[in-house]
């Protein structure tokens, strides 16, 4: 069984860090030139890389969103590409943790399932609506920890890494 090599407090924190990071990665690169977008990559990457490097459940959380993303072929501009790299080079250069084999596997589909799913049944209102919030990965990472297979922890970082990434968004569309 993996440990945890932070304390609870500070893995969610940075969990939601990657979130808000990644979301702001995302905008600048579809919305500026320059150095921002690869500046504020570079920097989820290296919170990203430290997530992959803090335990075997964080590793398999993060390279699983990483997996899946990137077959739904999402990482699609030099940004994230740059981001990519810098997630590599920081889980190098601190010790990656070996993946939990069970946990990549249902993260990655997950991911992949919700990208699919966002791009092809996301409206505006509607059942569908249920989409733009991306669901699927939420709902296996929670059943992971009603079934006792997931510590509930890692849970909770993962949900804040996701409502900071939605939350960045959506802070961003209003002021677009």
């Amino acid at each position: 069984m993996a440990t945890m090599n932070l304390e609870p407090w500070a893995l969610t924190i940075i969990f939601g860090l990657a979130g808000f990071t990644l979301k702001l990665a995302d905008h600048t690169g579809e919305r500026s030139r320059g150095a921002a977008p690869f500046a504020v990559a570079g920097i989820c990457g290296l919170i990203f890389g430290a997530l992959v490097s803090e335990s075997g459940f964080s590793s398999a959380i993060v390279l699983g969103i990483i997996i899946g993303v990137g077959l739904s072929k999402k990482i699609d501009r030099k940004n994230l590409v740059f981001g990519l790299a810098m997630t590599a080079f920081s889980a190098l250069l601190l010790g990656p943790e070996l993946p939990i084999a069970w946990l990549l596997v249902v993260v990655t589909l997950s991911s992949l399932l919700d990208e699919y799913s966002h791009d092809r049944l996301a409206v505006k209102s509607g059942v569908g609506i249920i989409f733009r919030y991306r669901p699927i990965l939420k709902a296996a990472i929670v059943v992971s920890t009603v079934v006792s297979a997931l510590p509930w922890v890692y849970a909770v970082a993962f949900l804040l890494f996701d409502l900071s990434y939605d939350a960045t968004g959506a802070l961003m569309e209003r002021t677009a």
